[in-house]
């Protein structure tokens, strides 16, 4: 029983972990296109 819980809960927070890879990279490629766009304006 103990280890079928660390197991759910192991894969629960790999989902989340993957969720927040998705969002990181997001936040990731807006910085970029943010950082062309300013130099661009310069």
């Amino acid at each position: 029983m103990y280890v079928k819980d660390l197991q759910m809960k192991s894969r629960y927070l790999e989902g989340e972990c993957r969720g927040l890879n998705r969002v990181l990279q997001c936040f990731i490629d807006e910085n970029q296109a943010l950082q062309i766009f300013v130099s661009s304006s310069l």
